[in-house]
C-alpha cells in the first residue's frame, strides 16, 4: 500500500501553482466519472465544492489547505472520510494512480485550451 503519510507530505510542500489552466485529460477523465456524481454545480448529495475545472482544484478547503491537497487525503482508503464515499463506484488502481501522480506532482495544468475542463469557473 502506498505511504499516505509521504503523499500528504509531498502535496503540502507544493506551492500555490498557476492560477489558471486546465485539467489534464486524464485526470479530469477520472474527476468526471468519480467526483462529478456530486461535486457538481451547484454540489450534489452533500458535496461541499464543484469540481469541474483546474481553478476549482485551486480553491482554499480550510486554513491553509487547497482543494486537491484535500483530494490527496481522501482518495487514501485508510482516510476518513473517504471519497467517493463507501457505497460508490471507487477508482480503479489504474484511476488511482492518474489521480495521484498528478497531485504528488502538485497538481498543475495544462495550457489554457489544452486540456479537458468539464466547465469553466
Amino acid at each position: 500500500m502506498p505511504d499516505a503519510g509521504a503523499d500528504a507530505a509531498s502535496v503540502a510542500s507544493c506551492s500555490t501553482g498557476p492560477a489558471s489552466g486546465d485539467l489534464p485529460c486524464d485526470v479530469a477523465a477520472v474527476i468526471e466519472s468519480k467526483c462529478q456524481p456530486c461535486h457538481e454545480r451547484p454540489p450534489l448529495n452533500g458535496a461541499h465544492f464543484p469540481l469541474l475545472s483546474y481553478e476549482d482544484t485551486r480553491q482554499p478547503f480550510g486554513a491553509g489547505t487547497l482543494r486537491f491537497q484535500r483530494m490527496q487525503q481522501v482518495i487514501d482508503p485508510d482516510f476518513l472520510p473517504h471519497m467517493p464515499p463507501h457505497g460508490a463506484e471507487q477508482p480503479s488502481p489504474a484511476e488511482l494512480a492518474i489521480l495521484r501522480g498528478w497531485l504528488q506532482s502538485c497538481a498543475l495544468p495544462v495550457a489554457e485550451g489544452a486540456g479537458c475542463d468539464t466547465q469553466e469557473p
